[in-house]
């Protein structure tokens, strides 16, 4: 019986599981191929290799393959002291941050009425200056959602932590 947790591969399936395997591996490259030669319809900012990471995962979705979930990284936040103000070294991030965004959105156009992004971070902030002379390595933290479909302009939750003690 071949039935069991003990099934004995035959030679016409092992064959058949080869085959498939192979066939399987010629269709993704042709999507990832295709993928590759979809065109562009915005300018991505560098900003730590996020405006590359965007436009790759734009690209994945313009040639319609299948993409459901993607991920993408932009480092650097751990700044300490070197936050600085307006111009400074946070406001970069952030500016590059948006910018991305913004390239995203415009290069997906209506698109994005299909499509939602979650921006998060995991590096908590403080509500104010802490020890280091910035605000980071606190509790203090935000996500940002975007896509057509976002009733926007809202912020969700209440700061009571930095209401409660302003020297968080």
């Amino acid at each position: 019986n071949n039935d069991g947790p003990n099934k004995q591969l035959t030679a016409d399936m092992t064959r058949d599981i080869i085959t498939m395997s192979g066939t399987n591996a010629v269709s993704r490259i042709a999507a990832l191929d295709k993928a590759a030669n979809t065109p562009t319809d915005a300018n991505y900012p560098n900003a730590g290799g996020l405006g590359h990471q965007l436009r790759t995962i734009a690209k994945v979705i313009k040639a319609n393959v299948g993409l459901e979930v993607a991920q993408a990284d932009y480092g650097g936040w751990d700044t300490h002291p070197s936050q600085g103000g307006a111009e400074g070294h946070q406001a970069q991030l952030l500016k590059g941050l948006t910018d991305c965004l913004l390239a995203f959105h415009q290069d997906l156009g209506s698109r994005m009425d299909k499509v939602m992004v979650l921006v998060m971070s995991e590096f908590g902030r403080t509500g104010h200056e802490n020890g280091s002379q910035g605000t980071d390595h606190g509790r203090g933290g935000f996500m940002l959602a975007m896509g057509n479909m976002m009733n926007g302009g809202k912020f969700f939750g209440v700061p009571t932590a930095i209401r409660a003690n302003p020297r968080m």
